[in-house]
């Protein structure tokens, strides 16, 4: 074959590439304008539906396809998030009886990660206990996402039969979840999560027990405070002792008080920050509380000293006293901080500080 002719087959080859580049570009835009149309005649014909049963009216006769089944589900799912009460009860029913998701409980095991995610999803949303189980298993899921969507729908689905699943696999090395999203789902669940949270504290792994804490202080159980201050007086784990002074510090009890005053005369900085910031969220003015918040409000680390001046100035007269007292002392009554050269070179700042705000908070109180 000579040169001319091989380059006359090049150029013909390369104009077919180039024909049939073409050509199926045109067909994929015409599937997809194609596919959107069809979309679109699903969606006004399903949308009446869906208003409907979110209104607590009787729903209109709709025949329902396989493909309108699909509609319908990720429809109803867009409508879940924005409608609570009964009405999210009446379209989760729908989509139980409705919504074809037997099909959508066999994508959570689909090869595809986007449909195992958008099955946990849509079986979250739409509140199909029976699926709990198999959404348990994508906590171990190799995918990232895959494993976050499954720790929020199980969170959606409320049972607390899924906590120790929760905090089992948020311990795990390999394939760990994250934090906050565990956190919230344990939230989510709500109070029925208490016992096996709390059960966690005394016997669960370093993460478990970080998460347990945390979610019980923002879970607002009282009950938990005996464990959450053993957590806080004995705990091995630093992170696991400040997130449990925190949740006592959230909780409010005042039987929390003498781990919390102990805490204050903790080696680590941020234990004491900690406590006192909860000390100040507690309440308490009886008088351990308030020498030994006055004992660190002239701490040489800033975060401790302001955390301790802005506790005091919570605690009422006997807070303002103490800050007035601090402010009055000479340094040299502080050794402690006497030659402190540094953003807290005044050992008064942090008291000085909270008497200003309490000053400028009597000032706008008088004016209104």
């Amino acid at each position: 074959m000579t040169v001319e002719a091989a380059l006359d087959v090049a150029i013909v080859v390369v104009g077919v590439a180039l024909v049939a580049c073409l050509v199926t570009m045109v067909v994929a835009r015409i599937v997809r304008a194609v596919g959107a149309r069809r979309r679109a005649r699903a969606t006004a014909v399903l949308r009446p539906l869906l208003v409907a049963v979110a209104a607590g009216e009787p729903p209109p006769e709709v025949p329902l396809g396989r493909y309108e089944r699909g509609v319908l589900v990720d429809l109803a799912v867009e409508y879940l998030g924005k409608v609570r009460g009964e009405g999210s009860e009446a379209l989760q029913v729908l989509l139980a009886e409705r919504g074809g998701l037997a099909s959508v409980r066999h994508d959570l095991t689909s090869r595809s990660a986007v449909h195992r995610a958008r099955a946990a999803m849509v079986l979250g949303a739409a509140g199909d206990e029976s699926s709990r189980r198999g959404i348990e298993v994508l906590l171990a899921d190799p995918d990232f996402e895959v494993r976050a969507t499954a720790v929020r729908s199980l969170g959606q689905l409320g049972d607390p039969r899924s906590v120790p699943a929760l905090l089992d696999h948020a311990g795990a090395t390999d394939r760990p979840l994250a934090f906050g999203t565990v956190v919230m789902a344990l939230v989510t669940i709500g109070s029925a999560s208490v016992d096996a949270l709390v059960a966690a504290m005394d016997g669960g792994r370093t993460a478990e027990r970080q998460m347990a804490a945390e979610a019980l202080g923002l879970l607002g159980a009282v009950g938990a405070v005996d464990a959450l201050a053993a957590a806080a007086d004995h705990d091995p784990d630093l992170e696991v002792r400040i997130r449990s002074i925190r949740a006592l510090g959230r909780l409010g009890s005042p039987r929390s008080v003498p781990t919390l005053v102990r805490a204050l005369g903790d080696d680590v900085i941020g234990v004491r920050a900690v406590a006192a910031r909860a000390l100040g969220a507690v309440g308490d003015a009886s008088a351990p509380v308030v020498e030994g918040l006055a004992s660190v409000a002239t701490s040489t680390d800033v975060v401790v000293a302001v955390n301790a001046a802005q506790a005091l100035g919570r605690l009422g007269a006997p807070g303002r006293r103490a800050l007035e007292a601090l402010v009055a002392a000479p340094a040299d009554a502080v050794p402690a901080v006497a030659d402190v050269d540094g953003p807290m070179a005044r050992h008064d700042q942090a008291a000085a500080e909270a008497l200003a705000l309490l000053a400028l908070a009597d000032e706008r109180g008088g004016a209104d």
